[in-house]
């Protein structure tokens, strides 16, 4: 393990002085054999690939093509979720109406083309991860991201805190290595109770989970896993984002209701992932929805709660419209932003500039990403970088593409 100097805002030798320690960051990190540094090329590719097979499988083009059949009806159904999931019930029912009226007049290119379109996001990927599995056979340095070197330097800096809320520990098909071994370092440090958003995707995702967990020297008395009613058109057939909710036995016998959320990143995701930089800041409206969803949820978990914690990656820029729209939200509930001011955690431009995970598009355009909420006033608030030693830098600066943010309350 990496072991790094401690920050004096966390010392040891203040440990009687702090009540409360908490650490929220996205790892960015994936199963093993999974990559995370090509995400979307990756995905594009899958669809090209999806679409080779169809094209050179006449089978395939039969049973999707060729009227009723347990394959394209399947494919159909598949596409008609994908729809609801992403626009809403009244646009899944109605081309679920289309769906079975093609199949009632014998119109079978309408239910083809709907079939399709299910099969294509079915098969995007599996597609898309036998062609990680051949590349990093084939060229493994197009894909290196130092995942088992960033999560022995993120295991070393567990010991600092009292609870971690983790966004993109994901896995995918329950290959939940990775996530092991973040659990034991925990419990090596300290952090003897884990929870987390579990192995296995969530229906219509067929890939991976949404990569939430929670490490606490403290009990965790109760969880909740909660799924977005609305997901985006681009991702809902890998992932489900969704939020994690735990309830931990207090140092002081009160209950802390921890809510800690990833969103979708909106289409900047997919620009930034092709080489291109938007010519300006663009709001996340599915992101800002999705919060103010399940903070509604939250209301009613951590209902009679000593103290309650609102973090994660929300994909929100801090003084963003979407984010005072969320702090208006989040006010309501008794719930501030414990680092107002707080430094990007993003795109960062000052040393050391993360490059290995960071597209090219997104390296100095910096952005406060990761935020921490409480209806309790903090004593301390900074940014962790998440520092790579410097001898290291020519192989990963940082753990992540994101710094974490760390929040003491006494």
């Amino acid at each position: 393990f990496f072991h790094l100097p401690r920050s004096p805002a966390i010392d040891t030798t203040t440990r009687t002085m702090v009540k409360l320690r908490l650490l929220t960051a996205n790892l960015c990190m994936i199963s093993p054999g999974g990559c995370v540094r090509l995400a979307v090329p990756l995905g594009l590719m899958g669809i090209v690939f999806a679409v080779l097979l169809l094209l050179l499988l006449p089978p395939l083009r039969a049973g999707l093509f060729g009227g009723p059949s347990f394959l394209g009806a399947a494919c159909a159904l598949y596409a008609v979720e994908g729809v609801r999931r992403c626009k809403g019930t009244i646009w899944g029912a109605s081309i679920a109406f289309f769906c079975v009226f093609g199949y009632w007049r014998e119109r079978y290119l309408l239910t083809g083309v709907l079939a399709a379109g299910g099969y294509i996001f079915l098969a995007l990927a599996p597609c898309a991860q036998l062609i990680t599995s051949a590349t990093r056979r084939l060229r493994p340095d197009l894909i290196y991201d130092a995942q088992s070197e960033r999560l022995k330097l993120f295991c070393s800096l567990l010991e600092s805190y009292d609870i971690v809320c983790l966004q993109e520990v994901t896995t995918f098909w329950g290959r939940d290595g990775h996530a092991t071994d973040i659990r034991a370092a925990g419990a090596k440090h300290g952090l003897q109770h884990f929870c987390s958003s579990g192995l296995w995707p969530v229906w219509p995702s067929t890939f991976a989970t949404n990569g939430l967990c929670v490490l606490s020297r403290f009990p965790i008395t109760k969880t909740r896993n909660f799924t977005f009613s609305m997901q985006s058109w681009f991702e809902w057939s890998f992932v489900q984002r969704g939020a994690f909710m735990a309830e931990l036995e207090g140092p002081g016998g009160g209950r802390i209701a921890i809510l800690n959320a990833h969103t979708t990143s909106g289409v900047e995701v997919l620009e930034s992932g092709v080489g291109r930089r938007p010519d300006a800041p663009r709001e996340n409206p599915m992101g800002l929805s999705q919060l103010v969803e399940v903070l509604e949820a939250f209301a009613e978990f951590s209902e009679g709660a000593s103290q309650k914690i609102f973090c994660g990656d929300f994909n929100l820029p801090k003084h963003s419209l979407a984010f005072h729209i969320l702090q208006a939200r989040a006010k309501a509930l008794g719930l501030h932003d414990c680092f107002p001011d707080s430094p990007p955690t993003f795109g960062c431009d000052d040393e050391p500039r993360e490059a290995l995970l960071t597209k090219v598009a997104d390296r100095g355009n910096p952005k406060v990403l990761d935020h921490v909420f409480s209806d309790q006033r903090c004593a301390s608030a900074r940014v962790e970088k998440m520092e790579a030693p410097q001898d290291r830098w020519h192989e990963f600066q940082q753990v992540s593409d994101h710094r974490a943010v760390a929040v003491c309350w006494e």
